[in-house]
């Protein structure tokens, strides 16, 4: 018979590394120019949404000029920032990162409770 605490550990971890992986942060349209975005933050990685309507993630995103740079998809890609309608950064998400937590101590001890009532010692 299978050690009870290490199917828990087990259960554990695959109710809570999905969350981990998920990391709560949403992209967060920002107000000023994308230059000022860039420069400011630094961030690693920005979402570009173009005045034609299309949107690509950036990684590595700089701004020289009149030009945004950055790596597309493993390709170094140049594009005028004339072209730029909007810029979105990864920011952390504190109402989903309370909602995740919430969810988490739920499962748990929902967890606890079918562990509880299926061991032999203990009648529910």
């Amino acid at each position: 018979m299978k050690n009870p605490t290490s199917q828990f550990r087990r259960l554990v971890a695959v109710v809570v590394l999905p969350m981990y992986l998920a990391a709560c942060t949403s992209w967060q349209v920002q107000e000023v120019a994308p230059a000022q975005v860039i420069a400011e933050e630094q961030p690693t990685e920005v979402r570009v949404t173009r005045t034609d309507g299309t949107d690509f993630v950036l990684e590595n995103p700089q701004v020289s000029g009149d030009t945004l740079s950055g790596v597309r998809e493993g390709i170094q890609l140049s594009i005028s920032l004339s072209t730029v309608d909007a810029i979105a950064v990864r920011k952390s998400d504190v109402g989903l990162s309370i909602a995740t937590g919430f969810l988490v101590v739920a499962a748990l001890f929902g967890i606890l409770v079918v562990a509880a009532c299926s061991s032999d010692d203990i009648s529910c």
